[in-house]
């Protein structure tokens, strides 16, 4: 123990043949003390079982109340009893709960061999004193004592009123006195003095900060010299060492001041002093070296405001996402392969950026905790620019996809580009519709290549576009070119499917929905209803007259196909007019096509023909185009008003379609 080392020089006072048992006596002193602290105020829920004012206060008044002795002069007994006081006193001292000379009768009797035999006798005597009544003791409502008990209690009392009035009735520490009795001590106990200080040490100027300080002085400079002989650079070596030995002579001329005053003046002006080091730590080291500073001269009181300085700003630089970035990165150009392109530019530009971030951090340093965040802030908003350049135009893709990957997780997402994002997020859209169209290949649908091949495109344009991309932009042509894909098939169940596929997906929802729009328009049309009525009629034909029902059921296809295609041009952006006559004309004629065969069955057939041809008459021809022209030019294209005629027309297509049917040849 520290405290027990620097009072052992008091045993030059105490004769010769008692030293031994008096060193003894400290040590179990202050195990005492240190158990008497633990019942009496609970001291196992304190962190420090023996504060640095109890100790601190002791050997400053030990040395008080002995300093007027000749060496070898004090008895055991008499160093003993004043020590113990000491002890007593500052235990009570030191803390705001009640502590009681009760509490020390264990004490008292674990020390009682050194405490000599006048002591025992007086105890004798007292204890006589107040068994006959001779003496009243004053019963106390948290002790049950004997009368020796109570004997014992009064004489510690008078020990402690007696070291009171020579020590003046002042039990504060001259912490000047304090400075130059630990100042000429081993470095030992001002190291062990130093450590228990520190957490209650600050930056503040008070009489006590400045003791810790200087104290701490002499472990510092040695450890800040022996950390700059590390310093590659001469100059700054020079300079580093030239400082650390002006301090150095400075403490050894102050430690010879006898004038209390005058040293406690050169003591507060030697802590300033070492503002110097802390000047060349702040401008004259490079960041890379703050953690070797760090790690060799951590603990020291008298930079501790510096080193917490330099500890927070190398945890935040440690557990900020760009320093961990730069750690993912290095990771990843060190696996590049010798083929890669970037297996030079990456280290490179990562070398490049990181001494800039690291330039960044150390500007933190020098300016303190106001200006750190925007400084910061601003050296991220930089990173991520070179960071998307160098992803999105000089990087290949493969590790491009490396360094997406890797900065996925939670900690790192943050460090990716906006645009990069918008990248990755157009490029998914992408390998959807790629999978949409090798899903239809696998089916048989002949449009898959269509959408293999436009999401190639697509890609082949998103790389080119790379850091000039405009996600809007870029998402409408998606759209646009999706729903032509689409409007090229000429086949409802391929806009089924990709309704079904992609009705969950928001950037496809624009062309998911015109897709259901067609597809319900579709599915209500008085054609699409006719040519269902005349594909179950057809089936319900093939169960007695399989013949004619496979032709009726054939018919019933090709109808349906034709007019999915007729039903489809008419929604383009861009219909052609011509296109919707020619099919409709040749519906018009497969629609007849096999009367011939289905002219038995005229009375179910005739109404079913007649409600499939009206839409396909001569006026309904030229009525599609009509409106069809019309809607374009308004951009509101709708099936209905092109395949739906008022009620007297469609009255007079029934009367001349059915005179048509009721002929023989029919």
């Amino acid at each position: 123990m520290w405290y027990i080392t620097a009072m052992l020089p008091l045993l030059a006072k105490v004769k010769e043949e008692d030293r031994l048992p008096a060193k003894t006596f400290l040590e179990e002193l202050f195990k005492e003390i240190e158990q008497t602290r633990k019942v009496a105020i609970h001291e196992e829920l304190l962190e420090d079982s023996i504060p640095p004012s109890l100790t601190l206060g002791m050997i400053e008044k030990s040395y008080l109340l002995f300093q007027d002795k000749n060496e070898s002069s004090v008895s055991l007994a008499e160093f003993a009893v004043k020590i113990f006081t000491l002890g007593r006193i500052y235990t009570k001292a030191s803390t705001d709960s009640a502590v009681w000379t009760a509490d020390f009768l264990d004490s008292y009797q674990s020390l009682e061999k050194y405490l000599g035999t006048e002591t025992q006798d007086k105890v004798k005597a007292l204890t006589q004193e107040l068994k006959t009544g001779k003496r009243d003791y004053k019963k106390s409502k948290y002790f049950t004592l004997s009368h020796e008990q109570k004997a014992t209690v009064i004489l510690l009392n008078n020990h402690e009123q007696q070291v009171f009035k020579e020590l003046e009735h002042n039990i504060a520490i001259d912490l000047i006195k304090l400075t130059k009795i630990l100042s000429q001590d081993e470095p030992a106990v001002i190291k062990a003095f130093c450590k228990e200080s520190l957490p209650v040490s600050t930056d503040e100027d008070t009489e006590f900060n400045n003791l810790v300080a200087f104290l701490d002085a002499s472990e510092s400079l040695r450890k800040i010299k022996d950390f700059a002989g590390t310093l590659l650079n001469k100059s700054r070596k020079q300079k580093l060492l030239k400082l650390v030995e002006d301090l150095q002579l400075k403490r050894e001329e102050i430690k010879t001041e006898a004038d209390l005053a005058v040293f406690s003046k050169k003591v507060k002006e030697f802590r300033l002093e070492f503002k110097a080091i802390e000047k060349f730590i702040q401008q004259d080291l490079y960041w890379y070296r703050m953690r070797d500073f760090y790690d060799k001269v951590h603990p020291s009181l008298v930079l501790n405001p510096l080193l917490e300085r330099i500890s927070v700003s190398l945890k935040n630089f440690d557990s900020h996402p760009v320093t961990k970035g730069f750690i993912e990165l290095e990771k990843i150009a060190e696996e590049l392969s010798i083929a890669d392109v970037n297996r030079q530019s990456l280290p490179e530009w990562i070398d490049d950026l990181k001494g800039k971030w690291e330039d960044a951090c150390y500007k933190e340093l020098q300016a303190g905790t106001a200006t750190s965040s925007a400084g910061k802030e601003i050296f991220q908003q930089n990173f991520l620019k070179e960071f998307e350049t160098f992803l999105l135009d000089k990087c290949s893709t493969t590790l491009r996809d490396s360094i997406v990957k890797a900065f996925s997780n939670a900690e790192l997402s943050s460090l990716i580009p906006k645009k990069v994002v918008e990248f990755y997020d157009s490029l998914s859209k992408i390998e959807q519709i790629k999978g949409f169209g090798k899903r239809l290949s696998d089916r048989g649908y002949f449009q898959g290549p269509d959408f293999s091949n436009l999401a190639d495109k697509l890609q082949a344009q998103l790389n080119t576009l790379a850091s000039s991309l405009e996600k809007n932009e870029f998402e409408q042509q998606i759209q646009q070119d999706l729903e032509l894909a689409l409007f090229v098939s000429d086949s409802i169940k391929l806009f089924r499917v990709f309704e079904g596929t992609f009705k969950d997906e928001p950037l496809f929802a624009p062309v998911v929905s015109k897709a259901s729009k067609i597809i319900f328009d579709f599915d209500n049309h008085s054609v699409t209803q006719g040519l269902t009525d005349f594909k179950e009629f057809a089936g319900d034909l093939w169960v007695g007259q399989v013949a004619k029902g496979r032709v009726g059921y054939n018919l019933a296809s090709a109808l349906q196909k034709q007019w999915e295609g007729i039903f489809i041009e008419a929604q383009k952006p861009n219909c052609d007019a011509n296109r919707i006559r020619s099919m409709k004309r040749q519906m018009s004629t497969l629609l007849h096509s096999q009367d011939h065969i289905l002219h038995e069955h005229r009375a179910i057939w005739k109404p079913i023909l007649v409600n499939i041809a009206i839409a396909l008459s001569v006026f309904g021809a030229f009525a599609i185009a009509g409106r069809t022209l019309k809607s374009c030019y308004k951009g509101d294209l709708s099936f209905n008003s092109c395949f739906f005629f008022a009620k007297t027309a469609s009255q007079q297509h029934i009367e001349a379609l059915e005179e048509k049917l009721n002929a023989p040849a029919a």
